[in-house]
């Protein structure tokens, strides 16, 4: 419980900045990425291995209060069809939120994308998560290319 009430704390203090996590955007030296089952909208199971060795993932972690997420949801639209082509699968994953209030913000704001729960945060405590929004890209081989708080523009490159 202490350590949920901590993550709230952060994502409520870091959560609008839009400087550089604490991890940076390309890390030197990638590690394996924290494997995860989590659940969507419709009930359906996804986890992260299921992508290995067959294309990159690109998660984005957010919340419906926060406005630059909301910005940040909006943006994914429209690359969420240029990530397609690239072989990158766009998961966007909710942090901590109730899930009626997921399924009428993502009905509202009309996210065409695959939304996942994170109801107990322990997906994003194990990827370290410091703010919302956060990106992290997962190449093919499955390893952390990419950690930061902005949309990676160099994602093609870096999912190789």
């Amino acid at each position: 419980m202490r350590k949920k009430i901590i993550l709230i704390f952060l994502l409520l203090a870091f959560g609008f900045s839009s400087a550089a996590s604490a991890q940076g955007p390309a890390p030197k030296n990638p590690q394996p990425a924290a494997d995860f089952m989590l659940g969507d909208l419709k009930g359906r199971k996804f986890t992260l291995s299921e992508y290995k060795d067959k294309q990159a993932v690109l998660l984005v972690f957010w919340t419906t209060w926060c406005t630059y997420c909301r910005q940040q949801l909006n943006l994914l639209k429209e690359k969420s069809v240029e990530l397609k082509k690239d072989k990158i699968e766009l998961l966007a994953i909710n942090v901590a939120e109730d899930e009626l209030k997921v399924a009428s913000f993502v009905d509202t704001f009309a996210i065409g994308y695959t939304v996942l729960l994170d109801k107990n945060t322990e997906v994003a405590e194990s990827f370290n998560l410091l703010g919302v929004p956060t990106y992290v890209l997962i190449n093919r081989q499955g390893k952390v290319v990419y950690n930061d708080n902005v949309f990676p523009k160099k994602y093609a490159e870096l999912a190789r």
